[in-house]
């Protein structure tokens, strides 16, 4: 079979996105086998790809004459031979000198005596959201409670904090005085740790969050605080929840300890709209979010219309939960998947595309049958060192050619991607795979033709290398 045309005009659509992803100038040129492309950018740099002979045990090479070096240059007949897709787009990237900052492969979480949780019958998506809460390896599932300066943050946390399902939970807050607490509430207190009376700990978060995770890990293990099985980290108003989860997915002891589960977001009903419009801050908030809470939202008007259109927008894959002087419960914030009957909107799944052109930011996803696990692979340090912070968030569920009956869970924020995790097996009947991109200018049909020539490429090696039939 001669899939070399179809490889070949994959790869030039991947080639023309990529560089408009990437902001460089120039112009695509080529299309003749062998020549694939040739990329000639507007500082004179000219990089020619071209199709491998069949029987090669590289599929493309690249050669780049710099803007200084004469045509014919010994530089140029230097090709450099690439096995995939993954391997033109680094070496089109080292030509041009374009730099998409450190990719941050997270390895899986040390062994640990396995920990069994029911998965719950429902939709593919929320097995996904309760594979992240419950890891099944003994960590301790974090959640980060956001929101920009103002949008009720403080006064969601003070009531959670006296809800008994906040019970084995420990909360790291900013400082104690803003959340009020009454002094019927408190059990034990030190400088700084509170244990109140729902069974909640607090504790204050120092300098340096990793020291205060870490402390309060050790101080559980001793015996010294209660076993809460859950954390809360509340941000400061004009944090972005990016470093804390890089931080939980890249520090080795906190990686042991913690693995993050979800992001919370609260947006003010009445404001939030003009806060998403000019500050830039509070849009990666509500784009990381995996649930947003619009709070102050006792009456409608046109001002809560504006708002929750416009978190439409920016994420509307997360479910929006409203709240009133910060009465939700716990369970819809950090239990299971939410119920119906709680005046939560949840937009479906397939099908949706969104693109804010205010901020830049587009959401989509991707649902396609079952990919090979090296495709995966593949896939994932594509985005890794070519998307850089421009990707926000990337989630899914995966279909695994070679693991039919067990999904993958995969995510990744901006340059941080983790190993894939594993179920038992799946949360439904429904077994396609889901991957939700919520990101600035990385574009639905890049994804998908980067996937599509991924996995050309992979069956093509499986077949090469299958025994001839007798």
């Amino acid at each position: 079979m001669n899939d070399s045309p179809a490889r070949g005009a994959l790869l030039r659509t991947v080639l023309v996105e990529t560089l408009q992803l990437w902001g460089v100038a120039g112009r695509l040129e080529g299309g003749e086998v062998p020549v694939i492309a040739r990329i000639v950018a507007n500082d004179g740099t000219v990089i020619t790809i071209e199709q491998a002979p069949e029987g090669l045990p590289f599929r493309w090479t690249v050669a780049c004459r710099a803007a200084h070096e004469a045509r014919g240059s010994a530089r140029e007949k230097r090709p450099r031979p690439c096995p995939s897709v993954l391997g033109v787009l680094n070496a089109v990237r080292a030509a041009l000198g374009v730099d998409r900052g450190i990719a941050v492969r997270v390895a899986p979480a040390p062994a640990r005596a396995p920990v069994q949780h029911a998965v719950p019958n429902s939709t593919a998506w929320d097995g996904l959201a309760h594979a992240n809460r419950h890891p099944g390896d003994g960590r301790i599932p974090v959640s980060i409670l956001t929101g920009f300066l103002g949008s009720g943050k403080t006064t969601l946390l003070s009531r959670l904090l006296r809800h008994p399902g906040m019970a084995k939970t420990a909360v790291v807050i900013n400082e104690f005085g803003e959340i009020g607490l009454d002094h019927e509430l408190l059990e034990t207190s030190d400088e700084t740790l509170v244990t109140l009376s729902s069974g909640c700990l607090c504790c204050k978060v120092r300098s340096d969050l990793a020291l205060t995770l870490m402390d309060l890990a050790v101080r559980r293990a001793r015996g010294e605080v209660p076993c809460f099985e859950r954390l809360v980290i509340e941000t400061s108003g004009l944090a972005d929840p990016a470093p804390i989860l890089h931080a939980l997915a890249i520090d080795p002891a906190l990686h042991e300890q913690y693995v993050a589960a979800d992001v919370i977001t609260t947006a003010d009903a009445l404001t939030g709209s003009s806060t998403l419009e000019h500050y830039p801050e509070s849009l990666k908030q509500a784009a990381r979010a995996d649930r947003l809470v619009l709070t102050k939202s006792a009456v409608e008007g046109a001002e809560i219309e504006a708002t929750v259109a416009r978190l439409r927008k920016i994420n509307p894959r997360a479910p929006l939960l409203r709240s009133v002087r910060g009465d939700v419960d716990p369970l819809l914030l950090f239990g299971e998947a939410p119920r119906a009957g709680t005046r939560e909107v949840t937009p479906a799944l397939e099908g949706v595309h969104t693109h804010d052109h205010s901020s830049g930011i587009s959401s989509f996803t991707v649902v396609r049958g079952s990919l090979h696990a090296a495709t995966l692979a593949l896939f994932l340090s594509v985005l890794a060192e070519n998307c850089g912070s421009d990707l926000l968030r990337m989630k899914g569920i995966v279909s695994i050619t070679e693991e039919p009956d067990r999904p993958a869970v995969i995510h990744g924020v901006q340059h941080v991607y983790h190993a894939p995790e594993w179920l038992e097996r799946w949360p439904s009947e429904d077994r396609k795979t889901r991957m939700v991109f919520i990101g600035r200018n990385v574009r639905e049909s890049w994804v998908r033709a980067v996937l599509e020539l991924l996995e050309v490429e992979v069956e093509h090696t499986l077949r090469a290398r299958s025994p001839a039939p007798a």
